[in-house]
Order: C-alpha cells, then sequence, then structure tokens
C-alpha cells in the first residue's frame, strides 16, 4: 500500500511509515533493515487489516515481528483511565459533548506524563530497566 520514506532530513536515517498506514497493514516482510523497528501503539494487540478485523478469513500472517519492538501502555494503565479504556470515536454518541471533553483531556494528561516517564527512562542509566521480551 504504501512504501514508506527513507531518510526524512532532520531525522535518524531509516525508513518511516505513516502509522495508520501500519495500523490497517501491519507487514514487516518489506522492511529489509536488520535492525529493530520501533512501533508505538496504543495496546499491546496487533490487528492486521485492522478494517477487516471481523473478517478473520481475510487476515494474514505476519511477517518480520521477530525484530519489533512494541511500545504501548500496559493494561492496568488503561484500566486506570476514566472509563477504563483508551478514548474513541464511540465516545461521541455515548458521552456528554462537556463529559467527553474532560474525559479526553485526563487521559491527554495522563499520557503526556507516560510519555515523561518513557522519556526519563531511556535518559537513564538502565532504559532497559522494566522492559518484558517476549517469544
Amino acid at each position: 500500500v504504501l512504501t514508506g520514506e527513507r531518510d526524512i532530513p532532520g531525522a535518524p536515517r531509516g525508513q518511516y511509515w505513516d502509522g495508520g498506514i501500519i495500523d490497517y497493514h501491519f507487514d514487516l516482510a518489506h522492511h529489509n533493515d536488520q535492525g529493530l523497528v520501533l512501533y508505538p501503539h496504543f495496546g499491546a494487540n496487533i490487528i492486521p487489516g485492522w478494517f477487516d478485523k471481523m473478517l478473520n478469513g481475510r487476515h494474514t500472517p505476519m511477517a518480520g515481528l521477530s525484530r519489533l519492538v512494541l511500545l504501548c501502555p500496559d493494561k492496568a494503565f488503561i484500566e486506570n483511565l476514566p472509563h477504563s479504556k483508551i478514548p474513541d470515536r464511540k465516545d461521541f454518541r455515548l458521552l456528554k459533548e462537556d463529559d467527553r471533553i474532560r474525559y479526553w483531556e485526563e487521559c491527554v494528561a495522563r499520557g503526556r506524563a507516560l510519555a515523561d516517564e518513557f522519556q526519563a527512562l531511556i535518559a537513564g542509566s538502565d532504559p532497559l530497566a522494566g522492559v518484558t521480551v517476549l517469544d
């Protein structure tokens, strides 16, 4: 669907893809570099063909995951958000505008705190502290 952009001026060398496209067509087989792929994501579940997620027969095996570094909030973080979930489009139907805006702003603030914690971790003496390696 998208070949991505390589070596964007001002960014570290490497291949870059639009996150939305990756979410919907997740396959790293075409990633030819030998290095790791950092994938910031909203959750630990990676669903190939997001648009077709209800059509189990349309899911294809994902290649290249052995070099994937998935960066996502843990289950406890999400469960401790207001409404125990990440805000989504359904909130427009389920919540009054003021309630929805407060809820989304609270989640953004908590996400910002999580990002600050991550930044402190990688700037510290042991950036791999707390890392979980899955086989």
